[in-house]
C-alpha cells in the first residue's frame, strides 16, 4: 500500500527524510508498505518499522538496523539520524506518539480484518480465558468457525499460535485477525488486557460486543492505584470500539462500569449470579464436585437449563457472562446449552488432575489475591469438614504488592 494512503486519515504527517535536506512531502507518494512492525528483527524490504517507547526498550535506539534490513520508512516520536544506515531515502513520519497511531495503520494495511470478524472481547482481572473458551465452545456448536485469542495463545481451524501477550501488539494483532478472516473464520474471542488498552494495541479494532468480568488488585506495577486500573478498562467500553457490552456486576467496579459505558452510549446488558434484576441471572443454581447446574434467566429471551463441568460459583458467573455475549451476537439457544456442556477443563483454570487416591485435586493459574481466595473458597465449599492442602507461586518482578496479600 502505498504510504500516504495507509496514513490517510490516522495521522496527520511530519516527514522528515532521513539524511539532511527539508522535509519532503512527495515521499509520500514513492513509497510502497507491505509490513508494519515493531520489532527491527522483523523488518525487511518495503517495511514500516514503528519505533515504540517500551517501559524497558525505545524502538528508535533500533531504527538504523530495521532500516539497514530495508524497511522503507520509519515511525517516530523525534526526528533520528540515520546516516548509518547508509540509507538517505527513508521516511520518518513524525508523530506525537507512535502507540496511538501503530494499531490503526496496521489494521489498515490488513485490510480492516475485524470488520469481517465478529470479535467478541472479553477484559477483567480474572475469568478472561475461561470466557473465552466457552465462547469458542458454543461458536463451534453453532457451526460457525471460531477462533480464541488469549493467554494460552491463538487458535483456529487446526491452527496454534503461541501467545507472547494476553493480547498481542498491533501490527501482531491485526496481522492475525486478518488471517482469520482469510481461513474463513467468523468469530472470534479474544482476551483483552489492561496493558493491551494502556498501551493501544487494541486500537483500529471493531468489537461486535465487549464483556468485563471483574477487577481485583493486580498490574498496579502499570496503572499504580486501582482507580487508574479501572480507568484503563473502562477506557475499552467506547464508542469507537463498540457498541455493545455485557458487564458483571457483582463487584463495585461492574456496576461503576456500567453506569459509565451506557453514559457512553453502549447498549449494555447486566450478569450476575444472584442479582434477580440483572438482565442475565441464574437460579436454581446446583454445585458439586462435578460442575454446576442453573437456570440462566436473560431478560426479553427463554430461560436456558445449563449443565456445566467446570467445578466453582465463579465458573457458574463466567458461564452467564458467555451466554450474554453470545446472546449479543446472535449464538443459537440450542448452541449456547450444547457448547457449555462440552467444556470439561481450561487449561490451569482450576483443571481437574487425576489422583489415584480418589483426592479431588486442581492446578489454577490464580495469580491475584481475590483469584487465590477464590479457588480456597471453592476447594473448602468441596471438602467440607475435610483438609485443602496448596501450594502457590507469585512472581514478583512486576506488582509485588499483591505477594503479601497473597
Amino acid at each position: 500500500m502505498r504510504l500516504r494512503d495507509l496514513l490517510d486519515g490516522v495521522v496527520d504527517p511530519v516527514v522528515v527524510v532521513a539524511g539532511s535536506g527539508p522535509p519532503d512531502d512527495a515521499i509520500l507518494d514513492r513509497v510502497d508498505i507491505e509490513s508494519v512492525v515493531a520489532d527491527s528483527r522483523r523488518a525487511g524490504p518495503n517495511a514500516l518499522f514503528a519505533c515504540v517507547v517500551g517501559a524497558r526498550h525505545d524502538g528508535h535506539d533500533h531504527a538504523t538496523d530495521a532500516v539497514r534490513s530495508g524497511a522503507a520508512a520509519v515511525l517516530v516520536e523525534r526526528p533520528l539520524d540515520l546516516a548509518a544506515a547508509r540509507n538517505a531515502g527513508v521516511a520518518q513520519i513524525l508523530v506525537p506518539s507512535v502507540r496511538c497511531v501503530l494499531g490503526p495503520i496496521s489494521s489498515r494495511l490488513a485490510g480492516d480484518p475485524s470488520r469481517s470478524l465478529a470479535v467478541i472481547g472479553v477484559t477483567g482481572t480474572n475469568g478472561k480465558t475461561t470466557v473465552t473458551h466457552l465462547l469458542e465452545a458454543i461458536g463451534t456448536a453453532a457451526g460457525r468457525p471460531t477462533a480464541v485469542l488469549g493467554t494460552l495463545g491463538a487458535r483456529w481451524g487446526g491452527r496454534t499460535i503461541a501467545a507472547t501477550f494476553t493480547t498481542p501488539e498491533a501490527p501482531d494483532l491485526q496481522r492475525e485477525f486478518a488471517a482469520m478472516r482469510d481461513d474463513g473464520v467468523d468469530l472470534a474471542a479474544v482476551e483483552v488486557s489492561s496493558h493491551a488498552v494502556a498501551h493501544h494495541r487494541i486500537d483500529g479494532t471493531t468489537f461486535a460486543v465487549l464483556g468485563f468480568t471483574n477487577l481485583s488488585s493486580e498490574h498496579l506495577d502499570l496503572h499504580g492505584t486501582m482507580a487508574e486500573y479501572f480507568a484503563a478498562k473502562a477506557a475499552l467500553f467506547a464508542p469507537r470500539l463498540t457498541s455493545r457490552a455485557a458487564v458483571v456486576i457483582d463487584d463495585e467496579w461492574g456496576r461503576r462500569l456500567v453506569a459509565d459505558a451506557r453514559a457512553a452510549g453502549l447498549d449494555v446488558s447486566t450478569v450476575s449470579r444472584n442479582d434477580p434484576a440483572a438482565s442475565v441471572h441464574a437460579v436454581e443454581l446446583v454445585t458439586t464436585a462435578a460442575g454446576s447446574r442453573f437456570v440462566a434467566i436473560r431478560e426479553g429471551r427463554e430461560p436456558l437449563r445449563v449443565s456445566i463441568a467446570l467445578v466453582g460459583d465463579f465458573n457458574v458467573t463466567n458461564a452467564l457472562l458467555a451466554i450474554a455475549l453470545a446472546d449479543a451476537v446472535g449464538l443459537a439457544d440450542e448452541a449456547i446449552v450444547l457448547g457449555l456442556a462440552t467444556v470439561r477443563a481450561v487449561p490451569g483454570r482450576l483443571e481437574p488432575v487425576a489422583d489415584p487416591s480418589g483426592r479431588s485435586v486442581f492446578v489454577d493459574y490464580a495469580h491475584t489475591p481475590e483469584a487465590l481466595a477464590t479457588v480456597l473458597r471453592t476447594a473448602r465449599a468441596l471438602a467440607p469438614g475435610g483438609r485443602v492442602v496448596v501450594g502457590f507461586g507469585c512472581g514478583g518482578d512486576r506488582d509485588r504488592t499483591k505477594r503479601p496479600l497473597m
